[in-house]
């Protein structure tokens, strides 16, 4: 779905893979993460994103079958700017495109 819209990507099978990829510099624009992973959830891995020095400040968007306005709060207090259900095609790409632009703002 990325891909196609135009976005490069850059896929990881855990957590502790993107945080290696944080470890050796790796930058990026926008961090998708699920909430749902083995070993490691969405919260801790945002929570770790934010202590990092090389990714503290990149935009992190929650991809989630959790969306409650309890879940999307913890997300929030985790680290995350945007919470999106995982079906929710069009929702994900308006979230991805949103957030890029406001970092666009801000720079």
């Amino acid at each position: 779905l990325l891909t196609t819209a135009g976005y490069e990507v850059v896929g990881v099978e855990s957590a502790e893979n993107a945080l290696r990829l944080c470890e050796e510099g790796e930058r990026f624009d926008v961090i998708i993460s699920d909430i749902e992973m083995p070993r490691m959830d969405g919260f801790g891995f945002a929570a770790k994103v934010r202590e990092s020095e090389n990714w503290r400040e990149t935009p992190l968007v929650a991809l989630t079958s959790h969306v409650s306005a309890k879940d999307e709060e913890r997300g929030r207090r985790s680290g995350f700017q945007r919470h999106v259900p995982k079906l929710d095609h069009n929702l994900l790409l308006k979230a991805i495109a949103d957030t890029l632009n406001s970092k666009k703002d801000v720079a």
